[in-house]
């Protein structure tokens, strides 16, 4: 008889311990023991890393989106670092099957489609949304990269701005428009996943901009310079032709407003630190061959101008005229001003849509209405954007649209829009 089984012995029971028969996998694969503190467990807290407790939560809580959006909305963490979450096993089945059921649609980017109800995780950012952003940062950012400059504004922003959520939507927003180009095969599920992160992005950003203030100011101007950039990616459409379109405004030009809003109610407090503003050291001289060129540019919007004057008895409509091209005509001597020191593509963006940033809104307005006077002088400008080509979001967009106004105009405005419409035509011969 052992001593445990003795009349009169007291039974010693055995020490209680934390030995996890349900950890989390992480635990189970370092051998160390669990805790099984949810939503994350100790072990898991400790090294920074994804715990199963935080993904089963998660995955029970996450709502549908409206639209069926794969991509997981953002958040930045207490560490502003990104964490990968791992849908289970039944969940990508789930996924897949309903995937099958479904007859895949075409899709085209027809910028905000839906109101998204989006679920945020709070640890996470999904494969897809990561695979966008590191895309951003190999690959789009160089895009909007003047070549002659040795250092990427662009990454700059992203590092100082990876806490703004609207600004990730549509930084995601822009790269997968990017993808949608290089990868063809893939094009719709990227335009998709564009859209829907366009969708959040400009719906936070139209919401700060009412309340914008000084703490604010510089990243709503970013995230509106973003949606235009977005608005370009998005491709030419049938109908839009930047400024103006079939049913009235232009769709992309209406972006433009969020950027001169914030832009002129806080410009001190805008172009601070990364975007301070940078001295242009370029020389002034412009070669012999791309001087003819401008003279001969000079030349006829000079014999327009004294066409228009002509023929409009409206005293504001001539003002107005006047306005714009003389102004055209500097925008014209400073683009070949950087064609001649070998500064083109994106480094002549913020020259040639400076133009139609300063452009009065009357003379807009006579733009939206189609009216002849207005347009002839907006083909003029669309010239220049054949300089621009280069650049993935530019392409095509000079002949989509002089070649609509030469369509559109009255018979007695035809030959002044034929000019337009043959210089860039005549970059393909």
């Amino acid at each position: 008889m052992s001593a445990t089984d003795r009349p009169g012995t007291k039974r010693v029971s055995r020490r209680s311990h934390h030995k996890s028969r349900l950890g989390c996998s992480n635990c189970k694969i370092r051998h160390m023991k669990c805790d099984e503190n949810k939503p994350v467990c100790a072990n898991c807290s400790k090294h920074s890393i994804e715990c199963d407790f935080t993904v089963a939560r998660h995955a029970t809580t996450e709502p549908e989106t409206s639209c069926g959006s794969t991509s997981s909305s953002l958040t930045a963490t207490s560490r502003n670092r990104f964490r990968i979450y791992q849908r289970s096993v039944v969940q990508m089945r789930k996924k897949n099957q309903n995937t099958s059921e479904q007859k895949s649609p075409t899709y085209n980017s027809v910028g905000v489609q839906c109101n998204l109800s989006v679920s945020v995780s709070n640890h996470g950012i999904s494969f897809a949304d990561l695979h966008l952003f590191y895309h951003y940062v190999a690959s789009t950012s160089r895009t909007l990269q003047d070549g002659t400059d040795d250092t990427n504004k662009w990454q700059l922003i992203i590092e100082q701005n990876l806490s703004y959520r609207p600004f990730l939507h549509l930084l995601l927003a822009f790269a997968a428009l990017h993808l949608s180009r290089q990868r063809p095969e893939s094009r719709e599920e990227y335009v998709k996943q564009a859209d829907d992160h366009y969708t959040l992005g400009i719906q936070h950003t139209t919401s700060e901009i009412s309340g914008l203030d000084v703490e604010s100011c510089q990243r709503v101007y970013l995230a509106t310079v973003l949606i235009c950039l977005v608005g370009f990616g998005r491709g030419l459409r049938p109908g839009e032709y930047l400024v103006f379109s079939d049913s009235g405004p232009g769709e992309w030009y209406k972006l433009l407003y969020g950027v001169k809003t914030t832009r002129e109610s806080y410009r001190d407090n805008v172009f601070v630190g990364v975007l301070s503003p940078e001295v242009d050291l370029i020389s002034k001289d412009i070669s012999p061959e791309l001087r003819d060129e401008l003279l001969e540019h000079w030349d006829y919007l000079r014999r327009l101008q004294i066409w228009l004057s002509a023929q409009t008895p409206d005293e504001s409509i001539r003002k107005l005229s006047q306005f714009a091209i003389q102004t055209l005509r500097h925008t014209f001597h400073e683009v070949y001003q950087h064609r001649s020191n070998a500064k083109g593509g994106v480094g002549l963006m913020h020259i040639i849509l400076g133009w139609l940033y300063r452009l009065p809104q009357d003379f807009v307005s006579y733009i939206e209405q189609k009216s002849p006077f207005a347009l002839v002088i907006l083909a003029n400008w669309a010239m220049l954007l054949k300089y621009m080509r280069s650049v993935w979001f530019m392409e095509g967009w000079d002949v989509h649209i002089t070649s609509h106004i030469r369509k559109v105009v009255t018979a007695e405005f035809q030959a002044w829009a034929e000019w337009p419409l043959h210089h860039v035509q005549k970059r393909d011969e």
